[in-house]
């Protein structure tokens, strides 16, 4: 499950996209910029305020026509105008330099302008104007002007993330949910936005930085974002680096928290299992068997579990109720089959007694019915045909012992 925050002029909005096992970056629509607003925003409080400062004549006619470029949305010649001020040391050092520089990466960003400049790029740079500009702006003058234009980078870094994550681009991805979250992470946002951390640590994992990656999920799993999902990812991150202490460790630890995630359990389960660690392996099937009780394949693997430690009987318990819920399932009709079947044919090689005898073809009758399933599902299966075979010997069903003779030579 994946959700994604959006501030778009004081409303926030929730979407979200739910999946089976897998959690997905989904496009998320985001606000536009009103260039009328943002251009009243800082523009008043340029005119304001921009006589704080002192330029040279010079400096000051090549402002004013950045604005007026700016105000035409010409912002291309704006930027052209602006680094040649660059080279003005004393015009570098005031704010509004910077505001006027990052309004034109911004605004170009979001307009249909053609330019060489990439839009994430365009964005990246606008940031790192407006950064600027609150560095100088050490009397806060403009703090408002650049409180409102980080307020639109926030939501648009976060699309910016996505359409990167979507795109394959994982390195540029992480960095701007890293620089949404810079932002949002300011105390006049007074704003935790809990999803961006785990998108940045599924982009820092995919971009192979797997420090940052602990670091966000973590964090996720500290704002308890998820359902214990951030516990799946990060503890499979550390099995990726082989640290399988650390993987047990945080599956189980998520488990605590989060006894209903069946990601988590399977997790375990399957780890369990491929390690061949059958009580552990039995112990979370069991942990998973209370909110899943009717769970086929759980009911299977408990009853394989079983006879691996030689409980048939447990086994056989464990497949009855798998085949209520799934009476068509070959593996478990098999199974429960064939441990009648051996039982069966155990007794019948040690029998001394009519009783013992009755007993041993009692087991392999039990086992008929569910070979014969079997072999409806799967007539292909020789194995199946070879247990019926014998079954129908030792029972005396010689006509359709025969039947089976036909079908093992074709």
């Amino acid at each position: 499950m994946i959700y994604t925050f959006i501030f778009c002029q004081k409303i926030l909005i929730i979407f979200w996209l739910k999946t089976n096992t897998v959690v997905f970056f989904n496009f998320v629509p985001y606000c536009k910029i009103n260039y009328t607003l943002m251009k009243k925003i800082f523009f008043i409080y340029i005119i304001l305020l921009a006589s704080v400062f002192s330029f040279s004549q010079n400096s000051e006619n090549n402002l004013s026509a950045v604005r007026k470029y700016i105000d035409e949305e010409n912002f291309t010649k704006a930027l052209n105008i602006l680094s040649e001020l660059e080279k003005d040391n004393e015009v570098t050092k005031n704010p509004v330099f910077w505001i006027y520089k990052g309004v034109s990466y911004h605004s170009l960003y979001d307009s249909e302008t053609k330019t060489n400049i990439p839009k994430d790029s365009l964005l990246n740079l606008a940031y790192t104007s407006y950064k600027k500009a609150e560095e100088l702006d050490t009397d806060k003058n403009y703090r408002k002007s650049i409180l409102e234009a980080y307020g639109f980078l926030v939501n648009q870094f976060t699309y910016e993330g996505v359409n990167n994550f979507n795109n394959g681009k994982q390195n540029a991805a992480l960095n701007d949910f890293e620089n949404s979250l810079a932002i949002s992470s300011k105390p006049e946002f007074a704003y935790i936005d809990t999803v961006i951390y785990y998108n940045a640590g599924l982009a820092a994992e995919g971009s192979g930085n797997f420090d940052k990656a602990v670091k966000y999920y973590q964090k996720a799993i500290d704002l308890k974002f998820g359902n214990g999902r951030p516990y799946l990812d990060l503890a499979k991150l550390y099995k990726k680096q082989n640290d399988i202490d650390k993987y047990l460790y945080t599956l189980k630890e998520g488990l605590a928290f989060y006894p209903e995630n069946t990601e988590i359990v399977n997790e375990l389960i399957n780890y369990y299992l491929s390690v061949s660690d059958v009580d552990n392996a039995l112990l979370f099937v069991n942990k998973a068997l209370k909110s899943q009780p009717d769970k086929t394949e759980l009911l299977f693997i408990q009853g394989s579990l079983y006879e691996t430690k030689k409980l048939p009987d447990s086994a056989i318990v464990a497949y009855e109720k798998a085949i209520q819920s799934d009476s068509t399932n070959s593996d478990v009709l098999y199974n429960l089959g064939a441990i009648y079947y051996n039982k069966g044919v155990n007794l019948i090689k040690h029998a001394n007694t009519k009783d013992e005898k009755a007993k041993a073809v009692s087991y392999y009758k039990k086992a008929i019915p569910y070979m014969e399933k079997v072999s409806k599902l799967e007539p292909e299966n020789k194995d199946v045909l070879y247990i019926l075979k014998s079954a129908y010997l030792v029972t005396g069903q010689n006509d359709k012992k025969a039947e089976i003779e036909k079908k093992l030579k074709n």
